[in-house]
C-alpha cells in the first residue's frame, strides 16, 4: 500500500487543476481559479470548460445550477443506497463543475462512514484513485470507442464517476459512524454509577491494551483449538468488546481534546495486534500439518489487518483528518475483529489469492461465497455477505508476487500486498463506461443553460436541515433576484425546471428532511461481519416506549434510483449503457425456470446484486431463498450491527430531555469549541466575513488560511456536545480527586494527579509561547499544535 505516503500531500494539493501556480494564478482567490477564472485557460471543448453563460464570482451552485450542498448530500444518499448511476451522475456534476477534489475527499470519507469494515480494503484503493487522479494530464482525453458520439469523455471524469459506482457497489455497515453514539450512550449511562464511572476514570492506554490482549485470548486461544472450533460465545464476545470501546473513549474524554488521545491509541492498537502476532506466529509452527495451511492463512490476514490499521494511522492525519473520530471506529472494530474478518473471507490470504486463478471468472458469484441460510426455507441467500466475499476473491487478482509464498508455513504467511492502481484502473475506470448509460454522460456534457441537462432530480429526503433549502433558505428568491441575471439564457427555462431545485419544500418533503435518521441512514447490501447479537439495551428511555418503537426506532425502505430519473426528459428511465459490455450472454429479457423474467426475479436485489444475478443465472426457483423478510424494498433496512437500537434509544432519550443543556456543564456554559459555528455549511463565517456554501466546502479541504497553531483542533466537523460534556465532567473529577486524600482511591488519585498535572503544564506552555521571546520547547525540537515535541 504505497500510495498512503501521499495521503499529506494530496492533503496539501489547494485545487484541482494539481499544476504549478502561474502569475496569473495568483490574481484571484482560490475559488476563482478552481471555477477557471484568474488562471489559465481550459482546453476549449472540455467538459470543465462548457458554461454556456457567464458565471458569477459566488458560485454556490453546479454547472447546471444544482445547490452544491444538495448534490454532496445526494452523492451520499446514493452510495448508501447502492444507486451506483446515480452515484456517478452526481459526482461527475461535481467534476464538470470544478468541484473535483471535493467529490474526491468526499468519497474517500464515505469509504470509512459508510463501507466500514464491510470493504476493509476501500480508503486504500480510493487513496490510489486519488493518487491516479494527481498523475492524470488535465487535458488527457480518451476516446469514445462509438464514433456515432462527436463529444469525448475525460479520464478523470471516468475516474471520478467510477469511484462513485464503485464505492456505491461495495457492501456497507455504517458502524465506524454509529460506535460513537453508542459509546456517549454507554458513557452516560455509566456516570449515573458512580462505580462505574470511577472505574472507567482509571483507564489509561495500557488497559485498553490489556484489555484487547484479553479479548484475543478469549476469541482465539490455542491455535489449534482456535482452527478446529472456530465458533465463539457471542455475547461474552461482545461484552469484551465493549469494554475495549469504553476503555478506548474513557481515554479519549480524559485528554485535553480527542486530537491528543488519537495518536496514542493508534499506537496501543499496533502494539497489541503485534503482540497477538508474534504469538500466533510461535503457534504456527507447532500446528499440525492438516492445519497448517488454515493457520498460515490466519497469521496472514491477521497481519494484513494490523498493516491496514497503519495506514488508517496515516490518513487519520492526512486524507481523513477530518473524519479522524470514524477512522478511530474502524481501527478500533478491525483490531477486536481481526479474526473474525479472516475467518469471514474479507482479507486476502494465500490460499485464496492461489485458488482465486482457477475459477474461469473471478468475478462473478460462486457457491462458495454464498454462506448465510434464511432460517425460514433453508436456503442459501444472496445478500452483503455473498457479495463482500465475491470483492475479495476479485482483489486477489491484483496480488502482487512475493517471496516466500508456498507450503513452509514459517515462510508462507506474509501478508499479501495487492497492485491497487491496477485495481483501479481495471475496476474503477475500465468498468464505469459498461455500467452509466449514455444519456447521463451526455447530459454531464451539456452546456450550463441547457435544462435537459439535468439528468436526476434531487431526492426529498437529500434536502435535510443540513442544507439551505432544508433549513428554509427562500432559494426561489436567490433565482429570481440574482441567478438569472448573472446567466444569460436561464430566462427562457419553464417555471417547473426551476422549481426542481429552487422551489420551498412541500409538507412531504419537510416531513423527510425532519427525519433523517428513518430516511438517511439507511444502506444497502449491508453485511456487519462477526457477532451482531444480542443487541445492546439502554436504562436511558424516552417515556413512551412503545411509541418510540413503533414510530421512531423503524427505518424505511430502500427504494430504487431509477425512480429519480428526470422524466419529463427521459421518459425511458435508464437507457444503454455509453460502452456496451461485450463480455455479458445475458439477454436482459431472458426467461429463468418457471416462466419468470430474469429482470422482474431480481428486482429484490441491489443494483449490483442484480447485475451479478443477472449474469450468472442464480435466480431460480428451489436453489436460493426468496423470502420478503429480507427484501429491503419492500421491508424496513434495519441495520444489522447491535449497536443501533441503544444509540438511537439513546438520542430519543436525549432529545426528549433536551440533553445536554448549557446547566449540565460544570460552571454553567458551553465550551468555547461548541459556541463556533465555522464548520457548518448553513452559517456565515463567525468573524463576520460573508462566505458561500463552495468557500466553506473549500476551506473544509484545504484549511482556513491562518497558520498551523491557530487552527481548531476538533477531529470531527461537528464537535458533540455529550462527548465535550463527557470532557467537562472528567477533567472535574480529576481535579477533585487531586486535591482529595489519596488513600481514598490510591491508583485513580495518582492518576488523577498525573492526568491533571500534564493538563497544567500543557496550558502554561501555551501561555509562555503567546509572550514574545519565549519557547517551552527542548532546543532543536519543533513545537507543534498542543505544545508537544
Amino acid at each position: 500500500l504505497e500510495v498512503i505516503s501521499q495521503a499529506h500531500w494530496i492533503r496539501k494539493v489547494p485545487n484541482q487543476q494539481m499544476s504549478a501556480p502561474t502569475k496569473s494564478e495568483h490574481g484571484g482567490n482560490r475559488f476563482s481559479r478552481l471555477q477557471g477564472k484568474g488562471g489559465k485557460s481550459r482546453p476549449k471543448g472540455s467538459p470543465e470548460g462548457r458554461g454556456g453563460g457567464g458565471r458569477h464570482e459566488r458560485s454556490d451552485h453546479t454547472l447546471h445550477f444544482y445547490s452544491i450542498d444538495e448534490v454532496l448530500s445526494a452523492l451520499q444518499k446514493s452510495v448508501r443506497r447502492g444507486h451506483v448511476r446515480n452515484a456517478a451522475f452526481w459526482a461527475g456534476e461535481l467534476h464538470v463543475s470544478g468541484l473535483a477534489s471535493i467529490a474526491m475527499r468526499r468519497l474517500l470519507i464515505m469509504t470509512v462512514e459508510d463501507v466500514g469494515i464491510a470493504s476493509p480494503y476501500a480508503p486504500f484503493i480510493a487513496v490510489a484513485a486519488q493518487s491516479l487522479f494527481l498523475a492524470m494530464p488535465e487535458t488527457e482525453t480518451s476516446q469514445c470507442r462509438d464514433s456515432s458520439v462527436s463529444s469525448s469523455l475525460s479520464e478523470r471524469l471516468v475516474l471520478v464517476s467510477g469511484l462513485a459506482r464503485w464505492i456505491a457497489s461495495l457492501p456497507k455497515t455504517r458502524t465506524s459512524c454509529i460506535l460513537s453514539s453508542f459509546l456517549r450512550a454507554k458513557f452516560e449511562e455509566r456516570h449515573r454509577l458512580s462505580d462505574a464511572c470511577h472505574q472507567l476514570l482509571s483507564c489509561s492506554a495500557d488497559d485498553v491494551l490489556s484489555s484487547l490482549a484479553s479479548l484475543y485470548w478469549a476469541t482465539v486461544g490455542e491455535v489449534e483449538d482456535f482452527l478446529a472450533r472456530p465458533s465463539c460465545n457471542e455475547d461474552r464476545f461482545l461484552c469484551m468488546e465493549e469494554t475495549v470501546f469504553l476503555q478506548a473513549y474513557a481515554f479519549q474524554v480524559c485528554q485535553k481534546s480527542e486530537a491528543l488521545a488519537l495518536q496514542p491509541l493508534f499506537d496501543v492498537l499496533s502494539r497489541a495486534m503485534l503482540a497477538e502476532e508474534q504469538r500466533l506466529r510461535s503457534s504456527v509452527k507447532q500446528v499440525l500439518a492438516v492445519n497448517a495451511q488454515k493457520a498460515a492463512d490466519l497469521l496472514s490476514g491477521f497481519s494484513s489487518v494490523r498493516k491496514m490499521i497503519l495506514d488508517l494511522q496515516h490518513l487519520s492525519v492526512g486524507g481523513l483528518e477530518s473524519a479522524a473520530r470514524m477512522v478511530l471506529n474502524q481501527a478500533l472494530l478491525l483490531a477486536t475483529r481481526a479474526h473474525k474478518l479472516v475467518q469471514a473471507g474479507l482479507i486476502v490470504v494465500p490460499s485464496l489469492a492461489s485458488t482465486s486463478m482457477k475459477f474461469p471468472d473471478a468475478k462473478e458469484l460462486v457457491p462458495d461465497d454464498i454462506s448465510t441460510v434464511c432460517q425460514e426455507c433453508q436456503h442459501g441467500r444472496i445478500d452483503g455477505c455473498a457479495l463482500a466475499r465475491r470483492n475479495t476473491r476479485v482483489l486477489c487478482l491484483y496480488a502482487r508476487a512475493q517471496q516466500g509464498r508456498g507450503r513452509d508455513t514459517s515462510e508462507g504467511c506474509a501478508p499479501i500486498a495487492l497492485n491497487l492502481e491496477e485495481c483501479v484502473r481495471k475496476e474503477v475506470i475500465s468498468v464505469c463506461p459498461s455500467i452509466i448509460p449514455r444519456d447521463m454522460f451526455e447530459c454531464l456534457l451539456r452546456s450550463a443553460i441547457d435544462p435537459q441537462a439535468r439528468y436526476l432530480r434531487v431526492p426529498p429526503y437529500c434536502i435535510d436541515i443540513h442544507t439551505r433549502r432544508g433549513s428554509g433558505y427562500p432559494m426561489h428568491r436567490d433565482w429570481d433576484e440574482r441567478v438569472v441575471l448573472l446567466n444569460p439564457g436561464l430566462e427562457a427555462w419553464d417555471r417547473q425546471e426551476v422549481l426542481k431545485t429552487h422551489g420551498a419544500l412541500d409538507s412531504e418533503g419537510r416531513k423527510l428532511a425532519s427525519q433523517f435518521t428513518r430516511y438517511g441512514v439507511i444502506v444497502s447490501d449491508e453485511y456487519f461481519p462477526g457477532p451482531s447479537q444480542p443487541e445492546f439495551s439502554m436504562n436511558l428511555k424516552p417515556a413512551d416506549e412503545d411509541h418510540f418503537k413503533k414510530a421512531i426506532l423503524p427505518v424505511a425502505v430502500l427504494d430504487q434510483g431509477e425512480c429519480f430519473v428526470d422524466r419529463c426528459h427521459f421518459p425511458q428511465g435508464y437507457g444503454s449503457p455509453w460502452e456496451l459490455s461485450r463480455s455479458s450472454s445475458v439477454q436482459p429479457g431472458r426467461r429463468a425456470s418457471g416462466g419468470t423474467s430474469v429482470v422482474e426475479s431480481t428486482s429484490r436485489y441491489s443494483e449490483t446484486l442484480a447485475e451479478i444475478v443477472r449474469r450468472r443465472h442464480l435466480v431460480e426457483p428451489g436453489h436460493h431463498c426468496t423470502c420478503t423478510s429480507w427484501d429491503f424494498y419492500t421491508v424496513p433496512a434495519t441495520p444489522q450491527d447491535p449497536f443501533f437500537k441503544a444509540s438511537k434509544t439513546f438520542m430519543s432519550w436525549a432529545s426528549e430531555n433536551s440533553f445536554p443543556l448549557p446547566k449540565d456543564f460544570p460552571g454553567g456554559r458551553l465550551p468555547k469549541i461548541l459556541e463556533n459555528k465555522a464548520t457548518s455549511t448553513i452559517h456565515d463565517d463567525p468573524s463576520g466575513k460573508k462566505v458561500t456554501q463552495a468557500e466553506q466546502l473549500i476551506e473544509m479541504i484545504d484549511g482556513p488560511s491562518v497558520i498551523v497553531d491557530e487552527k481548531r483542533s476538533a477531529i470531527d466537523s461537528r464537535p458533540s456536545n455529550v462527548t465535550e460534556l463527557h470532557r467537562a465532567r472528567m477533567h472535574k473529577m480529576m481535579q477533585k480527586l487531586s486535591k482529595c486524600d489519596a488513600t481514598a482511591y490510591p491508583p485513580m488519585a495518582a492518576k488523577a494527579n498525573s492526568a491533571a498535572d500534564d493538563l497544567s503544564s500543557t496550558v502554561s506552555r501555551e501561555e509562555a509561547v503567546a509572550k514574545p521571546g519565549n519557547d517551552p520547547t527542548c532546543t532543536g525540537s519543533r513545537r507543534t499544535r498542543w505544545g508537544r515535541k
